[in-house]
């Protein structure tokens, strides 16, 4: 191999490793483990002073990407960032409040909800008669219950068995939720 060749391949390679750390240098994760070796990874990039952004990695036990919600907008302002984000006391169900990137909507929070047992995803907008979730502080309540709070004329509390909750969800003809299966990449916009 010529040296003129070599030097130009070692360029090329600084160039990759360089890209690949800007891409990177704004991104950071989180791994939540399920008790079944399972696990969800919380990816957040931050765009200029906007708030996080983030993407929403759900592994089966075998370690293989099940499904993935992205939240993230071009501009990095008109998209949704996981705020509050933990499983269940009984570690069947995985609950993500997200919060608005660029303060539209800043009164609302969508949650979003996955069964590792049904690897199926909901959104709790779609179990309410009202115009959203409206907290992202929510509580876990021992089994499988989160309580949180949902804008109609005023917040009104609201509790939710997720037992329940999916049974609803997975009725063979239920428009609510979305399968977690295959490893696809979902834009989120399918689950609001």
């Amino acid at each position: 191999m010529n040296v003129g060749v070599e030097r130009l391949s070692t360029i090329n390679a600084l160039l990759v490793i360089v890209t690949l750390l800007l891409s990177m240098q704004d991104r950071t994760g989180k791994v939540y483990p399920g008790s079944d070796g399972d696990y969800v990874l919380v990816h957040s990039t931050k765009k200029a002073e906007a708030t996080p952004e983030s993407r929403l990695e759900f592994y089966g036990k075998n370690k293989q990407l099940l499904c993935a919600l992205d939240y993230s907008s071009q501009d990095g302002e008109h998209g949704h960032g996981a705020g509050k984000t933990a499983w269940t006391p009984d570690g069947n169900y995985f609950v993500a409040a997200l919060v608005t990137s660029g303060g539209h909507q800043a009164w609302h929070a969508p949650t979003i909800i996955y069964s590792r047992n049904k690897k199926w995803l909901v959104n709790l907008d779609d179990f309410i008669d009202g115009l959203g979730i409206a907290s992202s502080g929510f509580e876990l309540i021992a089994p499988h219950q989160v309580s949180t709070h949902m804008l109609k004329d005023r917040e009104i509390p609201i509790t939710f068995n997720l037992d329940d909750l999916f049974k609803q969800a997975t009725l063979p003809k239920s428009t609510k939720g979305i399968a977690c299966t295959e490893g696809k990449v979902l834009k989120a916009a399918l689950l609001h």
